[in-house]
């Protein structure tokens, strides 16, 4: 069974292992200081780096949850996939992605 989240993050990615362990830090020290529980999506749309790998690493530190993209590739595909995912009352989605 799922934790009860306030909110729940989308994040689309593909190749941007550089980049997602700086956001999650970043994420989680805004939302743990304004003490709202959540959890991150990050939807990823068939990256060639190691994406995957980083993000498996950062799932044991944050509340992270990680889609592998099935449809067709682009941003708002992954972010259609991404919100059927969520259970949370509220949805944010990362518009800039990392």
């Amino acid at each position: 069974m799922a934790k009860f989240v306030d909110l729940e993050i989308l994040v689309p990615a593909k190749n941007e292992a550089e980049n997602l362990p700086r956001l999650l830090e970043r994420i989680d020290q805004a939302l743990s200081e304004a003490k709202i529980t959540y959890r991150v999506i990050v939807i990823d749309d068939r990256s060639t780096d190691s994406s995957l790998k980083v993000l498996a690493k950062l799932q044991k530190k944050y509340p992270l949850l990680i889609h592998s993209k099935q449809g067709q590739p682009g941003k708002a595909f992954a972010l259609l996939e991404g919100a059927k995912l969520s259970t949370a009352p509220f949805l944010a989605i990362d518009r800039k992605s990392t």
